[in-house]
C-alpha cells in the first residue's frame, strides 16, 4: 500500500503581494495640522491685523496734526513764487477757516491793523493812560526796510483758523523809474487776493487813496469773467485825528473809522477797548464760506484752498492783458535806457 502524499499549499510571496500593491492605485493622503499649528498661525494673524491698525491709526494721527504757527511766514516772494513750506501748516480737512488780507499805501498802518487780528494781545490799554502795543504779540513787523524788493504777502494762521495775509505796500514806487514794473506787479498781488480772500480790509488815511482804487478795480476787470466769486470789502481810515468824523463816499461801503491810539487824547474822545472789538467783530464774525463758484458742490477745505492758490498763480502767468502790459514795461526801460 502505498504512502498517501501530503498535498502541496502553494504561499504567495511576499514580493508578489509587494508588487502588487504597488501597481495598485494609491489613494491620496490628507494631511491635517495639528491643533497647535493652528492656533499658531491664528496668532501671527491677529498680531499682524493689530501690527497694521496701529500703523494706520499713527499714520492718522501724524495726518491730523496740524502744526501751529508762532510766527509769520513769508507766503509770496518777490517775482510771485510761493512757499508751499507754509502749506504745511494746513489742517487739510477743516471747512471752517478765514482768509483775511490787508491793502494800502506805505504808512497807513496796515500791519498794526493785521497785528490786531492776528493776536488779541497786542494792543495793551494801561489803566486808560495811555495805549501801548506789546512787542512780544507782535506777529507782522510794523518798522520794515524802506527798500522795494517786490511784491511779498507774509501770513499768519491763528489758533481760531483765520489766515491772516499782510502783502507789501501798493503804490510804492510811483514816483521812481521803475513805476511801470511796480504798478504790474501790484496789478498782479490784487487778481490774486481778489480771488483767494473773504476780506479784503482798504485801509487808508483820511478818505480813500484814489491810486489804490484805481489798481482795485483794474485788478477786478482783469480776472476772467467764469471767476464769480468777489470778496467782501472793508474801509478802514487808520490813524484819524481823535473826533474826527469823515462822511461815507458810499452809503453802502462798510465803513470803520480808528483813531489814532498813540495820540495824547485818545481817551477823552473814543471808548477805545470798543473802538478795537468793533474792529475785531467786523472781521471774526464774517461767515466763512466757499471760495467756490456758486454752482460747485466741491467741499472747500484747506487743501481745497491751497490748490486754488495755485491755480490762481498759473492763470496768472497766461494772461493776455499782463502779458501785454509787461510787454509795455519793457518798451518803457528801453525808451528810458536809449
Amino acid at each position: 500500500m502505498s504512502k498517501s502524499t501530503q498535498p502541496i499549499i502553494l504561499k504567495k510571496s511576499e514580493n508578489n503581494k509587494n508588487q502588487r500593491q504597488k501597481n495598485e492605485p494609491q489613494q491620496p493622503k490628507i494631511l491635517t495640522k495639528s491643533n497647535s499649528t493652528n492656533e499658531t498661525n491664528q496668532n501671527h494673524q491677529e498680531k499682524n491685523s493689530q501690527q497694521q491698525q496701529h500703523q494706520q491709526k499713527k499714520e492718522t494721527e501724524i495726518q491730523s496734526e496740524v502744526q501751529p504757527m508762532k510766527n509769520s511766514h513769508r507766503f509770496m516772494f518777490p517775482h510771485f513764487n510761493i512757499d508751499s513750506k507754509t502749506f504745511d501748516f494746513l489742517d487739510n480737512d477743516n471747512t471752517d477757516f478765514l482768509v483775511v488780507a490787508a491793502i494800502g499805501v506805505k504808512n497807513v498802518g496796515k500791519s498794526t491793523l493785521m497785528n490786531i487780528i492776528a493776536d488779541q494781545q497786542y494792543v495793551k490799554l494801561n489803566d486808560g493812560n495811555f495805549v501801548g502795543f506789546s512787542s512780544d504779540h507782535e506777529i507782522f513787523p510794523t518798522v520794515k526796510e524802506q527798500v522795494y524788493e517786490g511784491s511779498t504777502i507774509d501770513m499768519f494762521i491763528t489758533t481760531d483758523r483765520v489766515f491772516v495775509l499782510d502783502p507789501s505796500p501798493l503804490a510804492h514806487n510811483v514816483q521812481r523809474r521803475d513805476m511801470i514794473v511796480a504798478e504790474s506787479d501790484d496789478l498782479k498781488m490784487l487778481i490774486i487776493l481778489l480771488q483767494i480772500c473773504h476780506l479784503i480790509v482798504i485801509v487808508h488815511s483820511g478818505y480813500p487813496d484814489l491810486t489804490l482804487l484805481r489798481l482795485l478795480h483794474l485788478a477786478d476787470s482783469i480776472i476772467p469773467s467764469d471767476v464769480k466769486h468777489r470778496p467782501n470789502f472793508l474801509y478802514v481810515g487808520n490813524n484819524m485825528q481823535p473826533g474826527t468824523k469823515i462822511k461815507k463816499l458810499d452809503e453802502n461801503e462798510n465803513h470803520l473809522m480808528i483813531p489814532n491810539l498813540k495820540h495824547s487824547s485818545i481817551f477823552l474822545h473814543h471808548d477805545v477797548q470798543q473802538t478795537i472789538e468793533e474792529y475785531q467783530e467786523e472781521v471774526f464774525m464774517l461767515k466763512r464760506y466757499s471760495l467756490l463758484n456758486g454752482d460747485s458742490d466741491e467741499i472747500f477745505n484747506e487743501k481745497r484752498w491751497s490748490q486754488r492758490v495755485m491755480q490762481v498763480m498759473e492763470t496768472l502767468k497766461g494772461d493776455y492783458f499782463l502779458r501785454k502790459y509787461d510787454g509795455l514795461r519793457e518798451k518803457y526801460h528801453q525808451a528810458v535806457d536809449n
